[in-house]
């Protein structure tokens, strides 16, 4: 999936991808796929079509640029809306599938989230949105509301991180952990399941005076929703996660120390946040980080 962008397209689409930002890759590398979560149905005619349906949905987005893709390729366009007192600017492409076929959009999509470039895009059909505020998700959540697309975080430098063991439910995976450091009181709504490690205890400085849990439990159909979710959380640089992962699962720890002895205990991955790259940082409300000295 991390691979540079390859375009085998003939004579006739190489101007119009190049203008479009899509001649990224070596010539040499098979075409990567549209990601299966991407909708398919989801498709727009137009760049100005998007900033249609934003503003509809209530994200006033107003057109910095507009632009026509050469030989009826697509259109593109650039538009701003205000969020918190943030300006929010959105990079919209829109493809014309006679010309540009599934393989080149899909090999677009994946050059710009793998690095150097780690972007995170917004994307339907025929078509993708960056959302340009440090590639984080917590701004082009709105825009996948609005635009009924999927979110596609930055693809990241991983650990590797075993496809076993995996679990079948929440349940048997907070078993497992309760062998490994403990897992009581357990709490499980939304689909997660949170409880508490042998570290909990009462007046934990970092918790909530709601909060009586030291983790949380994540539990997934396949490993690619699995990875997909580890990504999304990684996007929020500015987020102090500890992570441990393995197979169709992933738990989110309140101590470091807790979460390196669950990974040795249950034969799987730990994974921390990756520091911001760029110089436009956005800054989030972190947890606390209670491995801080004062």
């Amino acid at each position: 999936m991390r691979r540079t962008a390859r375009l085998a397209v003939g004579l006739l689409l190489v101007s119009v991808l190049t203008a479009c930002g899509l001649d990224d890759g070596p010539a040499d590398s098979p075409p990567v796929p549209i990601p299966s979560n991407v909708p398919r149905d989801v498709r727009y005619t137009s760049a100005d079509e998007v900033v249609a349906a934003l503003v509809a949905a209530g994200l006033e987005c107003k057109v910095q640029y507009r632009g026509e893709l050469p030989r009826n390729g697509g259109s593109n366009a650039r538009c701003t809306f205000e969020d918190n007192g943030r300006t929010i600017e959105n990079e919209i492409s829109v493809y014309n599938t006679e010309v540009i076929g599934e393989d080149d959009i899909g090999d677009a999509l994946a050059s710009r989230r793998d690095p150097p470039h780690g972007q995170t895009l917004v994307a339907g059909g025929n078509w993708f949105v960056r959302v340009v505020v440090g590639d984080t998700t917590r701004y082009a959540q709105k825009v996948a509301t609005a635009l009924r697309g999927a979110l596609l975080p930055p693809f990241r430098d991983l650990p590797d991180i075993p496809e076993k063991p995996r679990y079948a439910d929440l349940s048997a995976l907070a078993d497992a952990l309760d062998r490994a450091v403990g897992c009581a009181q357990r709490k499980e709504s939304d689909g997660v399941l949170r409880c508490r490690t042998n570290a909990w205890k009462p007046g934990f400085k970092c918790a909530k005076p709601d909060s009586d849990y030291d983790v949380t439990l994540f539990r997934y159909g396949t490993v690619a929703e699995r990875e997909e979710e580890l990504l999304m959380k990684l996007a929020e640089e500015n987020v102090m996660w500890r992570i441990t992962t393995a197979g169709n699962w992933l738990m989110v720890f309140r101590h470091t120390e807790t979460r390196d002895k669950a990974a040795r205990g249950m034969s799987a991955a730990a994974v921390d946040a990756v520091e911001p790259i760029l110089e436009d940082k956005i800054y989030l409300d972190s947890p606390c980080n209670p491995d801080r000295r004062p």
